[in-house]
């Protein structure tokens, strides 16, 4: 009996690039809640639309901060099942820029249609790495 491969018998478990973001979702929530302290977090790298141009990098950062345990695991969780699977068909440099692109998506979203709230978390960028894997 001959075994035939598919795409999946060749994703690895783990990619660079969803390897380097799951770390730094892991240490950032590691010092918000243990070092730092949840709300020294949000508002050091959480994104506010009324500190801008001051704290212009909240527009990258907010994207490793999270507002609780569960929406970390669930972003942690969708980014390890889906992530390596799509960096392995993209390559890393275009994974890392999808990735990055939707996390920017949400915070333009964000920007549009929220104007006196706090932006943490990864989620719109998971859920754009989820997207492209359904419809891939």
């Amino acid at each position: 009996m001959t075994h035939t491969f598919t795409e999946e018998d060749q994703v690895p478990r783990m990619t660079p690039a969803v390897r380097w973001l799951l770390a730094l979702n892991a240490v950032v929530f590691f010092l918000q809640f243990t070092l730092a302290g949840a709300e020294n977090m949000r508002e050091a790298l959480g994104f506010r639309l009324d500190e801008l141009p001051s704290q212009w990098y909240t527009i990258g950062t907010h994207l490793f901060v999270h507002s609780g345990f569960w929406t970390l695991i669930l972003n942690v969780y969708l980014l390890f099942v889906f992530g390596p699977r799509l960096e392995q068909a993209w390559g890393t440099r275009a994974f890392r820029n999808f990735y990055i692109w939707c996390g920017l998506g949400g915070w333009l979203v964000h920007t549009l249609l929220v104007r006196d709230a706090t932006l943490v978390g990864a989620t719109s960028a998971v859920l754009g790495v989820t997207m492209a894997y359904a419809l891939r």
